[in-house]
């Protein structure tokens, strides 16, 4: 009889298998030393891919606007899944009576959306770089009056009054930051002492033991133009750095897998056809088509323990910086 944890064995020695390959069908297609940019750093870049991706977002992420993951509990995923993560931002609203929200890197603002719906009596604010998808989060915002669009880079809040937030979110954005410890320094200015910050994103969770991993995290990471992914611990450190302390966290990991799964299922398509791929990755934008190398590994960096994802809520426990 074979035993569960034979099972588990056989499944992640499948899944490195099955990495390795894809590994090396993306070695073929694409020029990997094109993934390893310094100047993924560079917020300009970071605008650049999310305005070259904005509609493939769109279309084939989410409809509704959503740029992240869901957050399946029950395993199977459901439109509903992917606005988990602002119900806990909702819950938070509610345990500090804040009026006043601050999110970072709003995205196309369906975050905003949902919770401006729920909280008429609360004041929204939502910061994203000039001239990437924050245009998409203007159109779906422009009839909530409870909403306030602005322009910026959140390693720089000093648009902000000090303490001027009592809660404050981030949802898959701070992977951009190669300088989170800057970050939370500015964060912390802005948000009221005993205020609470949630922040969704994922994370190394090992370094690469081999070649083939280490080119995969090139392709992985690259195709979404991050520079700044670091591992949950050391992300926790740089805030506990400046005087937060964590007050709830979870891993999500095989919980975003079935919006993983859905991803993946749209690099598959892309690469089935081996001419044809080839063909649209010399025709389109170079940043579009390597976010299809992301899909095409991302749920199997997971299972073979590459990633992780976490939800956490940290509190502010230190006056503001003026």
């Amino acid at each position: 009889m074979t035993s569960c944890r034979d099972e588990a064995a056989e499944h992640s020695s499948a899944a490195a298998r099955e990495y390795a390959a894809r590994v090396a069908q993306l070695t073929d297609w694409f020029d990997v030393n094109s993934f390893e940019r310094p100047d993924f750093t560079d917020s300009k870049i970071t605008a650049r891919y999310y305005r070259v991706c904005k509609l493939a977002y769109r279309w084939f992420h989410n409809r509704n606007g959503y740029v992240h993951f869901g957050i399946s509990r029950d395993g199977q995923l459901k439109p509903t899944d992917y606005e988990e993560v602002v119900r806990i931002v909702g819950q938070l609203i509610r345990d500090t009576g804040t009026k006043k929200v601050l999110e970072l890197a709003t995205g196309q603002g369906a975050n905003l959306r949902y919770l401006a719906e729920r909280f008429p009596d609360v004041q929204f604010v939502g910061l994203d770089l000039p001239n990437g998808q924050i245009d998409q989060a203007r159109k779906r915002l422009v009839r909530m009056p409870n909403v306030r669009l602005v322009e910026g880079n959140y390693h720089d809040l000093s648009q902000f009054g000090v303490a001027e937030f009592g809660v404050a979110f981030i949802v898959e954005g701070l992977c951009h930051s190669s300088t989170k410890a800057l970050f939370f320094a500015q964060l912390r200015r802005v948000l009221e002492p005993g205020g609470l910050f949630m922040m969704s994103d994922g994370y190394r969770a090992r370094e690469p033991v081999n070649e083939t991993e280490r080119v995969g995290r090139l392709f992985f990471e690259g195709g979404m133009a991050l520079g700044g992914m670091e591992s949950y611990p050391a992300v926790v450190e740089h805030a506990r750095g400046q005087r937060f302390t964590v007050v709830g966290d979870e891993d999500v990991s095989l919980m975003v897998l079935p919006s993983v799964r859905r991803i993946v299922e749209l690099g598959e398509r892309f690469f089935r056809h081996q001419r044809l791929a080839k063909a649209l990755i010399a025709l389109l934008p170079r940043l579009l088509v390597a976010n299809a190398a992301t899909a095409y590994l991302a749920a199997l960096t997971g299972e073979v323990g590459l990633y992780s994802y976490w939800v956490t809520t940290l509190r502010n426990d230190d006056g503001p910086l003026v």
